[in-house]
């Protein structure tokens, strides 16, 4: 008879334990489904904002690329210049997507100020060596394909 008593308050227990944890996966769901019911709209707009926008970034460095060749500049100057417009637009859309969902973007862009000031103080040697190589590309005293012939 005790035998009994332990197996009916270990069936109890175990019992108690299994409607927990469906309580829990019960509450984990019905929040999933509140989130998607409350936001779905949201997330759906962020994305359609972010594909078209990645979109229009490619038409745009497409036509940088197009104009700059039509202008006769330098090859690599033309695709740093197209995919330098590309990257602007892809992050000024997925900060437009960002505030879509509700995220506040002005700490994020005072962050990204912030680090923009630290990383240019940090890489000023790196950076003048970077715009020499802009300057050289501008002026063009040399192009791809040219030989330079160094003593013989």
């Amino acid at each position: 008879m005790l035998a009994e008593n332990e197996q009916n308050t270990l069936v109890e227990k175990t019992s108690g334990l299994l409607k927990n944890e469906i309580d829990q996966v019960t509450g984990f769901y019905q929040l999933v489904l509140d989130f998607f019911a409350n936001y779905s709209f949201q997330l759906v707009g962020a994305f359609l904002i972010f594909l078209l926008g990645y979109f229009v970034a490619g038409k745009f460095g497409k036509m940088v690329l197009r104009v700059c060749e039509r202008q006769k500049l330098d090859v690599t100057l033309s695709r740093f210049l197209a995919n330098t417009t590309k990257m602007l637009v892809v992050v000024m859309v997925t900060i437009v997507a960002l505030s879509k969902l509700g995220i506040s973007v002005t700490p994020f862009i005072a962050a990204i100020g912030a680090i923009s000031l630290g990383a240019s103080l940090a890489f000023q040697g790196l950076l003048a060596n970077y715009a020499a190589g802009f300057n050289i590309i501008l002026i063009r005293p040399f192009v791809v394909g040219d030989t330079i012939e160094v003593h013989g």
